[in-house]
Order: structure tokens, then sequence, then C-alpha cells
């Protein structure tokens, strides 16, 4: 069997995949993986944009746990429910967009709705580090891997200084933001 085509996603909708339809499912693309890590080719599997369900379903089917789970967290759209699956399973939660870049390009032209959430602003200027800093540090009381990109050679070193703590107001403010949509 050959390795079925793998797509950064479990499933394609709308124009998600150059209109080509996968050669399978993920399902098909998992074993391929888990074969690859049988002969020792690989060393952990994890997967992208895999919802909650998505996952219960996978670590009920697998032979290979996977590692790590990537996907969207943001303060306004935490990912909570696939967070507590990934933590209940002893799997790693990668998040990117944690500092709200998928909001650009949605109605935010006029500065990024997460960096300039009032609960942010405030954890920040509480603390002496930018909003970016605070939402990291945020991601990381939360147990999220963070990843940030940045061609910025100051705010790459910006966000390695983490070494504070938010307090429980702080991130309870900031948590509060969770499902609501941000202000354009």
């Amino acid at each position: 069997m050959s390795a079925p085509r793998v797509q950064h996603y479990p499933e394609c909708w709308g124009d998600l995949c150059g209109g080509i339809q996968p050669e399978g499912t993920w399902k098909d693309s998992w074993r391929a993986l888990e074969a690859a890590h049988k002969k020792g080719t690989i060393r952990s599997l994890g997967v992208s944009n895999f919802d909650a369900r998505q996952v219960k379903e996978l670590l009920a089917f697998a032979t290979v746990k996977p590692s790590v789970v990537q996907a969207n967290s943001d303060p306004f759209a935490a990912n909570a429910e696939l967070q507590n699956v990934c933590a209940q399973n002893g799997v790693a939660f990668v998040a990117y967009s944690t500092l709200g870049t998928q909001w650009w390009g949605r109605g935010y032209h006029n500065g990024n709705p997460v960096l300039n959430a009032p609960a942010v602003v405030d954890a920040a200027s509480a603390h002496g580090v930018s909003p970016a800093q605070a939402v990291l540090r945020w991601a990381l009381h939360r147990n999220q891997c963070v990843i940030p990109r940045s061609g910025n050679a100051a705010h790459i070193a910006a966000n390695r200084r983490l070494d504070f703590e938010l307090t429980d107001d702080e991130l309870r403010r900031i948590d509060e933001l969770d499902g609501t949509i941000p202000p354009s």
C-alpha cells in the first residue's frame, strides 16, 4: 500500500486542499505514520487541527498514541475542550496563533484584538512586559507549548523573557475572553 497523501487538516472543505481530493482518510494517513514509526523511521507522531472529538476518535483507533496535538489557541478561542482531552491522555498540546494572528484579515484591521484586549493590556502593564509576553505567559500557565513566530529579533528576544507569573485574577480575566467575539 502506498502512503496516502498527508494533509495539514483531518478533512478538506471549501478550497482548503486546493480542489484536490485526498487519497484516503486521516485514518489511512495515521496507519501509514504508525508503519513508519514501527520501522523506526520516525520517533513520535502528532496531528494538527484536530478537534476534541477527532482526538478522542484517534486515541480509540491508534496503536501508537500521538505525542502532540497542534491547534489554534488564543485568549478569544482557547480550545479548552481539546486541551482537556490532551491533558487527560498525556498528549502535549502545541498552540499556534496564540498572539492573535488568525484575526488579521477578518475585519480586524485596526490592531490585533488579542494584544489590545484590556485584560491582556492590564496584565502586561502590571508586570512591565508587552501584551505579547502576557499572552505567552497565559498560555504557559495553561500548560500549552507555544511557538511564537516572528522575524523581528527584538520580538524573538522578548518572547523568551517570560520569567514572571500572572496572578489568579489576571488569568481569570484573560480566561473570560474565551468564546467571546473580539471587538473590531
